[in-house]
C-alpha cells in the first residue's frame, strides 16, 4: 500500500541527447468541449495560449494538445506541467495578470460548448521508452475506477505490472482533484502495432477482482507538442 503518494513522484527528465518527454510532479489537464464544427478553431487558439503560458513562465515546456475523438463530445485536452502545487499557483498568479493571456483566453472561450474542466493529477511513474522527438501520433489512455478505499491497492498492482513490461513503459497517475477513485495509465504510441502490445499485455497485469470496478480504454490523437 502506498501511504504517502507524493513520495513516489519522480522529478527527473530522462537522460540522453534527445529532448525527452518531461514528466513533472503534477500535471493540470484542461478539458475543452468544442462547439459543433469549431474544433479546429479551438485547437488553434489553445496552441496559442499554451505558448503564452510558456512565455510568461520563462520556460519551453512541451505543449501537449490531445484530440480525444473517440470520447462523447470529442474533447480537446491540453496538458500543463508543474513541479509542484506551489509552482502551479505561482504561474496562475502570473498569467492572470498578463493581458495577452486574458485576451487569448477569451478567444478560446468563444469556441467552447461549455466551461472548461480542470483535472489536477499526480504522476506516480513517468513515460519510458518514447520521446517527444519520436512525434508519436497517438495516445493510449487506460482508466480504472477503483473500489472505494482501494485506489492505492490498484496502483500497487499496476506498478508491479508496469515493471514487467519491456523498454516502453506507460505513465501512471492519480487524481488530485476530481474522482479520487480513478487511476490512469497513459502512453504515446508511435504506431498502432504498439496498441496491439497493450491489448495483449494490460489485461495480464493482475486479476484485479473487486479492487477495480471498471476499466475504460481510449485512443486519442496527439496533435501538438
Amino acid at each position: 500500500m502506498l501511504n504517502k503518494p507524493f513520495s513516489f513522484v519522480l522529478n527527473k527528465i530522462f537522460e540522453g541527447r534527445k529532448r525527452r518527454i518531461k514528466m513533472s510532479k503534477v500535471v493540470n489537464r484542461v478539458v475543452h468541449i468544442p462547439k459543433p464544427q469549431e474544433k479546429n478553431q479551438l485547437i488553434d487558439e489553445i496552441i496559442k495560449i499554451r505558448q503564452i503560458i510558456n512565455d510568461v513562465a520563462g520556460r519551453n515546456d512541451s505543449n501537449f494538445v490531445v484530440d480525444v475523438a473517440s470520447m462523447p463530445e470529442s474533447p480537446v485536452i491540453s496538458v500543463h506541467q508543474y513541479e509542484s502545487i506551489e509552482d502551479h499557483e505561482e504561474l496562475l498568479n502570473k498569467v492572470y495578470e498578463n493581458k495577452d493571456f486574458l485576451t487569448q483566453a477569451d478567444k478560446v472561450f468563444t469556441h467552447l460548448e461549455r466551461p472548461i474542466n480542470f483535472w489536477m493529477q499526480e504522476i506516480i511513474e513517468p513515460i519510458e521508452g518514447v520521446t517527444a522527438d519520436d512525434k508519436p501520433p497517438f495516445l493510449l489512455v487506460n482508466v480504472w475506477k477503483a473500489a472505494r478505499g482501494k485506489r492505492w491497492d490498484l496502483v500497487d498492482m499496476l506498478r508491479e505490472g508496469r515493471q514487467k513490461m519491456g523498454e516502453i513503459k506507460p505513465a501512471l497517475s492519480v487524481n488530485i482533484t476530481g474522482d479520487f477513485d480513478l487511476v490512469f495509465m497513459r502512453l504515446p504510441l508511435r504506431s498502432m502495432s504498439e496498441f496491439k502490445f497493450f491489448l495483449d499485455d494490460v489485461p495480464k497485469i493482475s486479476k484485479m477482482g473487486e479492487i477495480a470496478l471498471s476499466h475504460n480504454r481510449q485512443i486519442a490523437n496527439l496533435i501538438h507538442y
